[in-house]
């Protein structure tokens, strides 16, 4: 079942939306019913995102918090990382020298624009490869992508329902997506 993105599903959970707002903090939501309450809390945010009125809510918190189910309760888990900012750096990168590992992850993009930010991003860093676990991408995004890459020295790997990898490694180059390779 997809979430109800009426106005209604924001306003029945403003009070929640803006304790988060506020705290820019972890906060736990005591409940006889946490998934229903995780669910409800997603549902107004994304909903949030329709009405120009309510719109803060979504830009202050979808890539701000996830929401953790425990038994009796949810837990709003805040980050401080916004999309865009390479976290979980590989250790094996750094070949024992100081310089910042080449390869990270940024759990927090979502989307095809989530993934070019992260690739500017990157490039400032000198990063070789970057991850998006959570980026699932559809066809007409694919061939986005790859228009993109065809400009600069990025390539990409499509994981499917895994995520997506652009890297800039010239051994990964016949693992590349390409509209001429894709099923």
């Amino acid at each position: 079942m997809g979430y109800n993105l009426s106005r209604h599903a924001v306003i029945r959970n403003k009070p929640q939306l803006d304790q988060l707002l506020e705290a820019k903090q972890s906060l736990r939501f005591a409940t006889p019913k946490p998934q229903r309450l995780a669910y409800k809390l997603r549902e107004a945010i994304a909903a949030s995102k329709k009405f120009q009125d309510l719109k803060h809510y979504y830009d202050a918190l979808f890539h701000s918090y996830t929401f953790r189910i425990e038994r009796d309760a949810v837990v709003a888990e805040y980050t401080k990382n916004p999309v865009g900012t390479p976290v979980g750096e590989d250790p094996s990168a750094l070949n024992g020298t100081d310089k910042k590992a080449q390869k990270g992850t940024i759990d927090s993009a979502v989307s095809l624009f989530d993934v070019l930010a992260g690739a500017l991003e990157g490039e400032k860093q000198e990063y070789e490869e970057l991850y998006f676990p959570n980026v699932i991408l559809k066809p007409e995004d694919k061939i986005k992508l790859h228009h993109w890459t065809l400009t600069n020295d990025w390539g990409y790997m499509d994981h499917e329902e895994k995520g997506v990898t652009l890297t800039t490694k010239e051994e990964h180059k016949e693992l590349l997506w390409s509209p001429e390779n894709d099923d």
